[in-house]
Order: C-alpha cells, then structure tokens, then sequence
C-alpha cells in the first residue's frame, strides 16, 4: 500500500528537464536503491488523474451511503476521509510491525484500523490471537484477496492463498501426505544434512576472515528447496533462485491498490503489479521448461526408476495422473504448490538461523554454552557429525531457537481475512475485514514476559510448552509464570503483599498454591489415565476392541439414547478419551468438556468433515 505512497513522498531534483527521485526501501535486512526517470507531462498528467480518483471516489461515497447498522469496532486512532489510517502508518512503511506495536499500546490490544477503503483488526495479545488462530479457526482460515497473491499463486489456487473450502482440504491433504510423508521428510534430510555439512566446511576454510553468514545461509536454504524440489541441479535453477528472491520482496510489500480495490485505476498504475507480472512470467517459464523436462524424463524411464529418487515435481506429476477427485489438479495448481514450498522453507530457515547466529554473538557467555554443549555431544559420536538423534540431546540449543522465535518470528505478522460477522473480547468484528495477528509484538510484550526485550533462552526452561498449557491455569499461576524469571522480584512483590494485607493474605496464598497442586495432580492423573485407557484390551479379530458381552450388549442398545448411555458406561470405565475398533472402522468417543473443544474449535478444521456412511448416500439419492 505504500508505493504510492514513497513516489509521491521521495526526494526530488531536477537535472536536465528530468526529474530523478531516489527512493529508499527496506523490504528486509538489506536496503534496495530504486532510481526512477519521469519528465514533467507524466507528472501533470498523474497527479490529473489521482485528483480525479480521489473525486470519483468522494463522490460515490456519498452516493453509496446507506443506514447500516452501528457495529462496536476495536478502539482504533482518529481517521481521515478516504485514507483512514495510512497517514499514521506512512512512516513504519519498512517495519510495519513495530508502528502496529506502538499504536496498541495506546489503543489496546484489539485495535481498528481504517486502511483506505478496507476495514482492518490489529490483534497484539495472546489471547486475541488464540481466539482468531484457533478457537475460530475456520471463520478466520482464509488469507484475504491481494494483487500480489492472485498474480503469484496463479489466481489464488495455492495452499497459501486458497479460500477456505474442499479445494483447499484437498490440496493441503494431497500436500500433507505425498510431500510432508515421513519418506519424503527423510529424504530431504539428507540433502539439508549433505548441505549443511557443505557449508560449515566452506565457514572453517575461511577462518580467521571475514564471512558473509546472512547471503550463504539463504542460498544454502535455496539450495536445499531446489534439490528437494527438482532433484539435480541446472542453469534454470540457478536463475528461478534469484527470480524467487525477487519476488518475495515484491510480493510482500504493501501496496496501495490493495487499500483501494473498487479502484480499477490504482490497479492499473500499481508499479508492484507491473513489476510482480513481469518476473512472474519469466517464473512461469522456467517452471514450464522444468515440469516438460521431467515429463520426458518420466516417460524414457518408465518402470525403472526407484520411488526413493522422485523429487517434489515427479510426485506432483503421479498425482496429476492419478487424480480422480472433484478437483483436477492442473499445471498451474502444480506450480503453484513448487513457489509455495519455496516461499514457505528457503526464507524462514535461514532467516531463524541469522537471528540465532546474531544474538549469540552479542552475548559470548550464551555462545560458550551453547558451543560446549555441541561439543560435548558431537565428542561421543563418531566422524564429529551431528545427527538428528544429537540434536535432541542438546538441551539448550532449543531454549536458544524458541527465544529466537520470540523475538525474531520469521513472519511477523499473519494476515486472515474475517469469514463471517463474529464477536471478539466483546467487539464486532464485521465480515470480510483483514486480520492482522502481530506475532512480533506478542513476542515482546511485557504482560507475560519479563525482559521481554533481552536475549534469555532460560526463560524457556520452566515454561509449559504451548500456550494451551498455560491457559488452563488461573491468573494466580499466570503471574508466577510471568515472574518466575526474575525471583528476585517475585520475592519483592510477595514482601511488598505479605506487609500491605498481612497474614490472612499468606494464608490465602497457601490454601491457593495448595488447590493448584491439587489441580495439577488431578490432570496428571487424568492424563495418565487417558494414555493407559487409549489401548483397552485386546480386540477379537475383524470384531471390535470390546469383549463379546460388550459387543453383544452395544448391538442390543438401537436407539440413540441407548446409545450414548453404553458409552457413557464404557467411558466411566476405560476414561474420557476411548478407542474402539468397530469391525475395520477406528472410533475415538470423547466424554469430556475439555477435549470435546479441543477437538470441535481449537482444531476445528482437521475434524471438520462428517464421516461417510451408506445410509446418507441412499438418502441423498432418494
């Protein structure tokens, strides 16, 4: 959105009848220098048509203004006629997230902004953002509709992009079971291991000079992807990588065409989608020539090559072959699939790395631990590699990878695309408006961290891994949690309580630290029956996991009340969470609030569908 914005604000000067305007942009760690030519009648003739733009659009706005009802938005800053928020926004145009953070520490957490003609929720609090990630999970799974998405992902028919729908279910399960298989994730680790070890040997070679570790661990993750993707190595490839890279910037800069989108002129003068087309058609080609030379390759070779050697296109190719689904899958579908798995594993990887790499050097006692621990792991294995099993041996290498997650997310902000009018945190939040979740500012926000601006891995030693954990604790717990890096003030607060209210305050607390152990003691236990409960006696074969008595008396209950009384009974005895085995069929009953929403809302989608059964065939045909 700010494109136009960086032309009509660069810095100018006239130099023989030419007006030249340097534009500085930071997409993201680097700086891009954009040097623009323009004579003066293309500057009449566009600032013309912006003041005619700008008159259209007033004047069908106050045509088009018609009573409606009166929503409770999120709090949000003061706007301006038709640019809303974009004039408070024009100066975080290279860090977006951090101008967000500001304005919801004024406004709130759950905040309004107006960009443009597109109404947008800003959602910086953990809480908020559970409610949109995954309590509402379907209402909110949609991306929301971008130039650069449609232009990129061949009209929004990518996982990324893909409205919410069967198209999409399919496409992520078709993408979760060929491309995510445990086959498939042990084949490419190999190749990350094979180029890891290629690039750590290139770092030792150049000991005691300087290294650019940003630029190599980025190619090395491109290189990872293209292997993956295409198998060997070509010239093509080479020059799709440095497209890619191009593209991702583009695609993820903010465009002002997106804040208009009734505005067919914005989109016909957009220079990112001038820009995004013209590198997308070069894309497109080589993914072209790619695709045809596997297609040749698959047929010369039929019957003879190994499944352990197929790469991401040969297994996009089977299914295509194969495919008898409602939704064909296509050529496009198929390259789009190929730049959402570039998009979604060259860029983050190395990026999460770079920070790492960047905060352990500025904090040389974290960097001795960490090295030491390596060590001390790679001293006991032969050949000084490490391996996925040493990986899990180093403790503290992951404490240093979540809190680098926290304060560097690879996305920092997540956008969504509300699916229906819903209420969040007590506002509205109307249909069709963006969702922007700021993964960064949660990350750094000094409700449930402390020194939530510094580099401290321990923090992570005594957290309950995931959110969900620690949302099943009352507030009491919380504000421990939130403490329990710093005693020296836990202690201070607890003095500063102990002197204000005085001993009935300790005792209370005592009573209260008792119930929560209590608590804890009951889920665990729960938890330890639920695991012992999931594998009940030995089932007869082709039968159930139930005896014959309890076979014969589940069949004797018909009704639906008898039903559900036999199961209520079965779950008293086996636990909340049961397993059966009807003849081929696996059935998993649930006899419990809380695990009843996690299964319905918290992941809602996964267990979206309905079973099939025979009896709902027949009665859809008659």
């Amino acid at each position: 959105m700010f494109g136009f914005v960086r032309v009509v604000g660069c810095r100018i000067h006239v130099e023989r009848n030419h007006l030249k305007a340097k534009v500085y942009d930071k997409p993201s760690a680097k700086n891009n220098l954009f040097l623009m030519e323009v004579e003066h009648p293309f500057v009449s003739i566009f600032v013309t048509f912006i003041l005619l733009t700008v008159f259209m659009l007033l004047r069908r706005g106050k045509l088009s203004k018609t009573p409606q009802k009166k929503l409770n938005l999120p709090p949000g800053p003061w706007t301006l006629p038709l640019i809303g928020n974009l004039h408070q926004l024009v100066g975080y145009i290279s860090l977006p997230h951090h101008g967000l953070r500001d304005l919801a520490k004024k406004y709130g957490p759950l905040m309004h902004l107006q960009a443009g003609e597109i109404s947008t929720i800003v959602v910086s609090s953990p809480d908020a953002a559970k409610d949109v990630m995954q309590t509402r999970g379907g209402i909110f799974a949609t991306r929301g509709h971008y130039q650069a998405a449609d232009i990129v992902s061949y009209d929004c028919t990518s996982i990324f992009f893909a409205p919410y729908g069967d198209y999409w279910r399919q496409l992520k399960k078709m993408f979760v079971s060929e491309i995510l298989s445990k086959k498939r994730v042990q084949f490419i680790q190999s190749i990350r291991e094979e180029d890891m070890s290629n690039l750590i040997n290139w770092i030792a070679s150049k000991a005691g000079s300087p290294v650019n570790l940003t630029d190599n661990l980025h190619s090395s993750s491109y290189n990872i992807t293209s292997k993956a993707a295409f198998g060997r190595k070509s010239k093509n490839q080479v020059i799709l990588m440095s497209l890619m890279k191009r593209v991702m910037i583009l695609a993820t800069r903010a465009d002002i065409a997106d804040m208009f989108p009734s505005s067919k002129f914005l989109q016909c003068i957009s220079v990112v989608r001038c820009q995004l087309e013209r590198l997308h058609q070069e894309v497109d080609q080589i993914l072209e020539n790619i695709i045809n030379e596997h297609k040749d390759k698959a047929r010369s070779e039929f019957g003879k090559r190994e499944v352990d050697d197929e790469d991401l296109v040969d297994i996009l190719l089977k299914v295509q072959e194969h495919d008898d689904s409602e939704f064909h899958l296509t050529i496009d579908n198929i390259k789009s699939v190929i730049i959402d798995v570039f998009f979604g594993s060259s860029d983050t990887s190395a990026t999460i790395v770079d920070w790492a790499m960047s905060e352990l050097m500025k904090n040389p006692r974290l960097m001795k631990k960490a090295q030491a621990e390596v060590r001390g792991v790679v001293g006991n294995r032969k050949g000084d590699k490490v391996d996925q099993t040493g990986i899990n041996e180093m403790k503290f290498l992951k404490l240093v990878i979540k809190e680098t997650m926290r304060l560097h997310p690879p996305a920092t902000l997540i956008p969504r695309e509300c699916g229906e009018q819903c209420v969040i945190n007590g506002f509205d939040i109307p249909i069709k408006a963006k969702i922007i979740v700021n993964i960064w500012a949660i990350g750094r926000d000094p409700e449930y961290w402390t020194e939530p601006e510094s580099f401290v891995p321990e923090r992570f030693l005594d957290c309950p891994i995931g959110y969900k954990a620690r949302s099943k604790t009352n507030n009491r717990e919380k504000s421990q949690h939130t403490t329990k890096a710093n005693p020296s003030s836990r202690k201070q607060k607890t003095e500063q309580n102990t002197t204000k209210r005085g001993s009935q305050k300790q005792r209370t607390t005592q009573r209260t630290k008792e119930k929560n152990k209590k608590k804890a003691r009951a889920h665990k236990q729960d938890q330890k029956t639920i695991q012992d409960n999931m594998s009940p006696p030995d089932a007869a074969p082709f039968l159930a996991r139930l005896s014959a008595k309890e076979l014969e008396a589940l069949e004797q209950n018909t009704t639906d009340w008898q039903t559900q009384h036999r199961l209520r009974d079965l779950a008293n005895k086996y636990g909340p969470l049961m397993y059966l085995q009807l003849g081929e069929v696996p059935i998993i009953v649930i006899s419990s609030a809380e695990i009843a929403e996690e299964v319905l809302k918290t992941h809602g989608i996964i267990s979206a569908s309905r079973p099939f059964l025979v009896s709902t065939k027949v009665a859809l045909i008659l």
